[in-house]
């Protein structure tokens, strides 16, 4: 299945004539479902609670001893999956990615060496703190930006370039994803659409985990920072 075969689909949902082609058609509509198809593959990247097996992956690299990982964000990063940080030389936990005020307090606070360590992900890439002060190896897993691939198996995109590209998450999501978002851009009621859209993102996500979200958490594990939850008092107040 590829993107011509799914905008196909939308074309007949939609009433619209089925063309031949898409990316090379030119014509408005067809440019139209194009970018729609563009839209609904890169906006789901976005929505955290939806970490597809096939969109994940794990990132291993080796520490350097500064605050910087210079190694330590891929180039398909889209974003990182929490509570997956992990120094596997000591067997330990890292918290994180922190937020933007955890990290200052961290920062804030008198700590040079402690037994965790945090990270958090800033405009010149990944940070960790304490500074290692040993090339420990550190994973964790990621979002990847690239939901296209080229048909056969061939590399991966972050847009859809070719009528044969192939959509990571199947033609039925993106049909039906660009169907809702069609109607949405004509001024059409689509609230039953992206009612079905959302009922079918949800069911493949069950299916491809193969198995239910854990609802509880061990006691002490609420929170990713501070590993003690306890906050210093570092001045910036509550």
């Amino acid at each position: 299945m590829t993107l011509l075969t799914a905008l196909n689909r939308a074309q007949r949902l939609l009433s619209l004539a089925v063309t031949s082609g898409i990316v090379a058609d030119g014509q408005e509509t067809q440019n139209l479902l194009w970018g729609l198809a563009d839209t609904e593959a890169s906006e789901l990247l976005e929505r955290d609670e939806y970490d597809f097996p096939l969109l994940r992956r794990t990132k291993s690299f080796t520490a350097s001893l500064a605050s910087l990982q210079s190694s330590g964000k891929p180039s398909d990063f889209q974003r990182a999956i929490a509570e997956t940080f992990w120094n596997r030389s000591t067997d330990r936990k890292i918290y994180g990615p922190l937020t933007d005020k955890e990290w200052a307090i961290a920062y804030g606070a008198p700590v040079t060496s402690a037994t965790w360590q945090s990270a958090m992900f800033r405009y010149d890439g990944l940070h960790i703190f304490p500074v290692p002060t040993v090339a420990d190896t550190i994973a964790y897993d990621y979002i990847i930006n690239t939901p296209v691939q080229a048909t056969g198996g061939g590399a991966y995109k972050e847009q859809f370039t070719a009528d044969s590209d192939v959509y990571l998450l199947g033609d039925r999501l993106l049909t039906l994803g660009v169907v809702w978002r069609y109607k949405l851009a004509k001024g059409r009621d689509y609230a039953e659409d992206l009612k079905n859209y959302e009922l079918a993102l949800a069911s493949k996500y069950r299916a491809d985990r193969g198995a239910a979200r854990e609802l509880s958490v061990a006691p002490g594990e609420e929170s990713l920072w501070p590993p003690d939850g306890i906050i210093p008092d570092t001045g910036f107040g509550a």
